[in-house]
């Protein structure tokens, strides 16, 4: 499709896309620079907002837009800016937030369970979760979804 007859929410959700396909998720967080760091930050906290996501008119943006926001804060994680994710844009809040919300699909819900685990690599981030007064009930079957949600390497006897 052609950049030019794209919204300004549809080449958001294309540039957020191609973004995480660009960096590699060994790529550590420190090699970024404030500025970048800021911008990616606030394309997570774009990418995680609901509200946002529904107001696009094409219900394939409107997955689009949260996969993105999901992904993009899941690599982030990986590239150690979990506790950054977690402190300045409320990561976890907003991930449990969006779990719970109305007509969430099961690949997003998912999605969301395997972002939140990834936010809990740093141990700051984890001590984060365990000590954060979230504004929503937090119980503790959702937290064993997200830890169950990641795929632990088996060994070679299995």
């Amino acid at each position: 499709m052609n950049s030019s007859t794209l919204t300004a929410d549809e080449q958001w959700v294309q540039s957020a896309e191609n973004v995480i396909s660009l960096i590699p998720s060994e790529l550590s967080g420190e090699l970024f620079d404030t500025e970048i760091k800021n911008v990616l930050l606030s394309w997570v906290q774009f990418g995680l907002d609901f509200e946002m996501a529904l107001s696009h008119a094409a219900p394939g943006l409107k997955l689009r837009h949260t996969k993105a926001g999901l992904r993009l804060a899941q690599l982030l994680c990986h590239c150690g800016m979990a506790g950054l994710l977690v402190t300045q844009v409320h990561l976890q809040q907003r991930l449990i937030e969006l779990y719970h919300q109305k007509h969430m699909s099961l690949s997003i819900r998912i999605l969301i369970l395997q972002t939140f685990s990834a936010s809990l690599l740093e141990t700051d981030a984890l001590r984060h979760c365990l000590d954060y007064e979230y504004e929503i009930e937090v119980s503790w079957q959702f937290l064993f979804e997200a830890g169950a949600s990641v795929a632990l390497p088996h060994s070679e006897s299995e």
